[in-house]
């Protein structure tokens, strides 16, 4: 089962499920916060999704994903990715 939370944003509340991007996407091992809906009122959000976490503040995640290898970089051949 995901995990959801339920947030404050500006003058609604979104639930978001929190998840890690998949193989194969650019973002793979990252974790991935995905809005799912948006309703007036708190008691509203929590109706439609029971088991989801209130929380203050948020959780938005940095979109910088750091520093990127390049295309050729093989983990498995050449292990993880460090440019320093």
């Amino acid at each position: 089962m995901p995990d959801l939370t339920i947030e404050r944003l500006d003058d609604e509340w979104a639930v978001y499920e929190h998840s890690i991007y998949e193989r194969g996407s650019v973002l793979e091992g990252m974790p991935r916060r995905r809005w799912l809906h948006a309703f007036p009122t708190l008691n509203e959000a929590k109706q439609a999704y029971p088991k989801a976490r209130v929380i203050e503040g948020t959780t938005r995640i940095n979109p910088d994903p750091g520093p990127i290898p390049p295309p050729w970089w093989e983990a498995a051949e050449h292990g993880p990715w460090n440019p320093e």
